[in-house]
């Protein structure tokens, strides 16, 4: 039995067209998905469609937040990995431990637009309340079992705490562009090519302005 995949829809016409595209060529005309994600759908989101932001504050500084919850494979600290392993871990298991620097993005709700979860999803990350702009960059997942769209919009911090530690999250923090280009040389971020690109984007973004 398959559900028919209720697509997000965005206030702004080209995250409308692109995602209408994406969901054509990766779904086709009467997308649908296996009636089995279901529990997950309602736990975790809809995995195919993300939302993010770049929040910049006063300064300029862009706001990261440092995740816990990481997939073993994914922990930066080699011996800490190792660790986890010879406890038994699969690498695709789940452990609340060093999971790198990275923006704040996630999964939208049945029923959400892109803005609306991008909203309540940074939010939820950074505990920072926020003034969503445009968006910069749409970013593709390609990998066969991880494919998603993922708007991400520019945004101007309004305020919140200096630090926000809730289930995923263990520190937030402000870095300017050269501190974050740095974070990559260092090895230290969750997602580099999620974070690269939309810095790249912003940088377009602050060119053309």
């Amino acid at each position: 039995m398959s559900k028919k995949l209720e697509v997000p829809t965005s206030c702004y016409p080209a995250v409308e067209i692109s995602v209408q595209k994406w969901v054509q060529i990766n779904f086709g005309a009467e997308p649908c998905y296996d009636d089995g994600l279901q529990l997950k759908i309602d736990q975790w989101g809809l995995p195919w469609f993300r939302a993010g932001a770049v929040i910049r504050n006063a300064e300029g500084k862009i706001l990261m937040m440092h995740e816990s919850l990481v997939q073993v494979y994914k922990i930066k600290d080699e011996k800490l990995k190792a660790d986890y392993l010879a406890k038994g871990y699969k690498p695709t298991d789940w452990a609340d431990e060093d999971g790198g620097w990275n923006l704040p993005s996630g999964r939208l709700r049945a029923g959400e637009s892109f803005e609306v979860g991008a909203k309540r999803k940074v939010h939820a990350e950074t505990g920072w309340d926020f003034e969503l702009g445009e968006p910069i960059h749409i970013r593709y997942g390609d990998k066969p079992d991880n494919k998603y769209i993922l708007p991400v919009y520019l945004a101007e911090a309004i305020g919140g705490p200096e630090q926000h530690e809730v289930a995923g999250t263990s520190e937030i923090g402000w870095f300017s562009v050269v501190e974050i280009k740095q974070m990559h040389q260092d090895g230290v971020l969750r997602s580099p090519e999620f974070v690269m690109d939309s810095l790249e984007a912003y940088e377009r973004r602050l060119t053309a302005q």
